[in-house]
């Protein structure tokens, strides 16, 4: 209702943690991003850690479990835990029992087609109130980074403990959106909506962090 009385079709650029990695990409790795558009580099790459137990209703474990026979490497600067590989970007979970039961029921029942996915699914999705990260570990997590000169890493990450900014992130573009400070029309890209000072205004006020570098 927001989008349609300001007078926006949509929001693009949402990102894998909404909106936030494509907010670092494009407020917090200067012109990384344009560089990494280009021919001779890649887009950036991408990740959200979270915590089962909080994070992601039925759809989400729907889309993550067929991830979970891809294990990668740990991406630059993220949390520490196991990390598989989505087509958007990576997906990391706390090491223990998340990321233990996300790999057993994905390596077992995923593999049995769309009636294993889904029974795979529905029992993580059932269990997630066992799958607690231990203290300490942020509730979310979400960063970007790039190959910078000499292969080394330009990385940005957004340390979420409460597991709030997601949410939070949505709701004041939405305001935003109700109350026409967007000033556009039909397809909005989010970064455009959301500036820096903002972004950086809304992680801080909920206790989150951005880390440049």
């Amino acid at each position: 209702d927001a989008f349609r009385r300001g007078g926006v079709a949509a929001v693009s650029g949402c990102g894998l943690m909404p909106g936030w990695t494509e907010l670092l990409s494009a407020h917090f790795q200067g012109d990384s991003r344009q560089q990494a558009r280009s021919a001779e580099r890649p887009d950036p790459g991408r990740y959200l850690f979270c915590s089962l137990d909080r994070f992601g209703g039925y759809s989400f474990f729907r889309r993550a479990v067929k991830a979970a026979r891809k294990e990668a490497q740990p991406p630059s600067s993220s949390p520490a835990g196991s990390y598989f590989d989505l087509e958007e970007g990576f997906l990391g979970l706390p090491p223990g029992r998340p990321a233990g039961l996300f790999r057993r029921f994905g390596k077992t029942l995923g593999t049995l087609g769309p009636v294993g996915r889904e029974l795979s699914a529905a029992s993580l999705f059932w269990l997630r109130g066992s799958m607690k990260a231990a203290e300490g570990t942020p509730v979310a997590a979400a960063g970007v980074w790039t190959e910078g000169e000499g292969n080394s890493p330009a990385a940005v990450a957004l340390e979420d403990p409460r597991g709030i900014l997601a949410g939070v992130l949505l709701a004041e573009a939405a305001f935003k959106l109700a109350s026409g400070a967007a000033g556009e029309k039909g397809l909005l890209p989010l970064p455009g909506l959301i500036g820096r000072e903002e972004a950086e205004r809304i992680a801080n006020e909920r206790g989150g962090k951005i880390r440049v570098g």
